[in-house]
């Protein structure tokens, strides 16, 4: 089966539309540009605010974090091993992750900011537990990074909070994306599938 015909039977599954806080998501309708904060803000809080604002001010529809359970997302041979890379927040990598991390308050403090600034606030979370508290903090929708398309327990886990949920799928199989879409869309259709092909900074 070519390519192509994979992709158009995967997208035909999915719906035309997702809603997505206040504001549809789908073809023909307008692009939904989302403001990708990530680790970005570098460890400084009040720099992961002054994205969320800049946001706004360019434009974006939502702005997008990440959370991470350190040791249930790196072995502790990682966590351990010295980081002095010019851009390190520690003498570890693991001390260098855990200033990326933001605090339970901070996500809630941010997740007000978006709402006063009317943008959908939402994060990628790499592990079960940090599902949990994205869903206490209360996020608009939840984000499947590339590498974990074949965590399955994860997919179904996100899915069964009945959220919207996009999905990347850089470095994925044709079969890799279709059976994620099957273990998501047996809990949870609102589903949006993006176009990722990891690299970074991508060619124009």
């Amino acid at each position: 089966m070519g390519i192509n015909l994979q992709l158009r039977q995967i997208f035909q599954r999915l719906p035309k539309k997702v809603k997505i806080g206040t504001t549809y998501v789908g073809a023909g309708l307008p692009t939904f540009v989302i403001a990708e904060i990530g680790n970005n803000f570098n460890g400084d809080f009040e720099l992961a605010k002054e994205l969320v604002i800049k946001a706004k001010e360019s434009g974006a529809n939502a702005v997008k974090f990440q959370r991470r359970t350190l040791d249930q997302v790196f072995t502790k041979a990682a966590l351990e091993a010295p980081y002095n890379t010019p851009t390190s927040l520690g003498a570890t990598y693991g001390e260098h992750r855990a200033k990326l991390e933001l605090t339970r308050d901070q996500f809630i403090d941010l997740r007000a900011l978006a709402k006063k600034l009317d943008l959908v606030f939402f994060a990628t979370p790499f592990d079960h537990e940090s599902v949990k508290a994205l869903e206490e903090i209360g996020v608009d929708a939840y984000k499947i990074a590339s590498f974990d398309v074949t965590n399955i327990p994860l997919l179904e886990n996100v899915a069964k909070r009945n959220k919207p949920i996009f999905m990347s799928t850089g470095m994925s199989s044709q079969e890799e994306v279709d059976e994620a879409v099957d273990a998501i869309m047996r809990y949870n259709d609102r589903l949006v599938v993006l176009h990722c092909v990891s690299i970074y900074p991508t060619p124009d």
